[in-house]
């Protein structure tokens, strides 16, 4: 994780973009935290958008069938190759909306090793689809499912992950401190939209964060999504999403700054 104040030695960014400041400094607020109901990082002037994390594992106990069945889902074969998908919803669907897509796959030959991916998102409406409900029911829903796997987890070491998150940032509470692409347009139906979307390259890497992205919202002045991705290292437990996202938005931070709040007159 990057400390508050952290320094990025170098982000190498395409053209035509010009040059930053590398000493970029940011005070963490005081009112980050991470919630215990839901795996959401809570600051002020920024949600999640979204977040995966993919990862290979190698079980120490059983077979990664033996565990996957023992979750209620159903397990498909494709020759050799098996795999199971399932879907968990939060009891309360209407707070964060919050939406857990889970996969996982293993060969026959080899059933101690299984690739994992897990995406949280942000459901599209209180009513999803009777399957996705179906399936949650039979998980036990969101975050439970976490508690479950956890009893049954067979891997006792750490496991490298393939991560990645982006943010929905309020332009109001945060200014974006890198020099952004040009504007170009995007045209949906009969609306011409402007945006500026740019990626950097970080290095050394800000925590886990080797790559960054930016891009205004199409909605908004102001508003834009800033994103993150790289490699991250942890010790699989129920609240492994917690973990991600805040080594992930504590890399990020250091390319933000809090814009202070306008006195009243």
């Amino acid at each position: 994780m990057v400390a508050p104040g952290a320094q990025v030695d170098r982000v190498e960014q395409p053209s035509p973009h010009r040059p930053m400041n590398l000493e970029t400094k940011v005070t963490f607020p005081e009112d980050a935290t991470h919630t215990e109901q839901v795996f959401f990082f809570g600051s002020r002037g920024v949600a999640l958008s979204d977040l995966t994390v993919h990862f290979e594992a190698e079980s120490q106990l059983a077979s990664w069938h033996e565990v996957v069945a023992k979750l209620n889902v159903d397990i498909l074969k494709d020759g050799r190759t098996s795999r199971a998908a399932f879907f968990a919803l939060p009891e309360r669907l209407e707070k964060f909306r919050p939406f857990l897509t889970a996969m996982v796959t293993w060969d026959e030959d080899a059933p101690s090793r299984a690739t994992w991916d897990f995406r949280w998102s942000r459901a599209q409406d209180d009513s999803p689809p009777e399957s996705i409900v179906r399936s949650s029911r039979a998980v036990g829903g969101f975050p439970n499912i976490f508690d479950r796997l956890g009893a049954l987890w067979p891997v006792s070491s750490p496991v490298e992950a393939r991560v990645s998150a982006r943010y929905f940032v309020f332009g109001a509470d945060w200014r974006f401190t890198l020099a952004p692409a040009g504007m170009r347009s995007v045209v949906a139906g009969e609306q011409v939209f402007k945006v500026r979307p740019s990626r950097w390259t970080v290095v050394p890497p800000s925590g886990c964060v080797s790559e960054i992205s930016q891009a205004l919202s199409p909605h908004s002045e102001k508003d834009f999504e800033f994103g993150g991705q790289g490699t991250y290292t942890f010790q699989w437990t129920p609240r492994f999403l917690n973990e991600v996202d805040g080594a992930i938005w504590d890399g990020l931070r250091t390319f933000l700054k809090a814009r202070r709040p306008k006195k009243r007159r």
